[in-house]
């Protein structure tokens, strides 16, 4: 890989190679791309719906008798 000082000599050069290759990015463009990816992947983003989905099943088996303890779960 050749050194950034190489690729790069001046501002002049790597200003033109920033504009040039880089978006500035907002906040809806990342939640969006996000939600995006998500949902293609048919996953979830969310931690109270994760709890909902798995949290018994990891609470039972970090705690085989947790059942005993009454232990109340979403």
């Amino acid at each position: 890989m050749e050194s950034l000082t190489k690729q790069f000599p001046d501002k002049e050069t790597f200003d033109k190679f920033f504009v040039e290759n880089f978006k500035t990015m907002t906040y809806e463009d990342v939640k969006e791309g996000l939600e995006e990816l998500v949902k293609a992947e048919g996953l979830n983003i969310f931690q109270d719906d994760y709890v909902k989905m798995y949290g018994k099943r990891i609470l039972k088996s970090i705690f085989p008798r947790a059942h005993d303890l009454n232990l109340k779960m979403p």
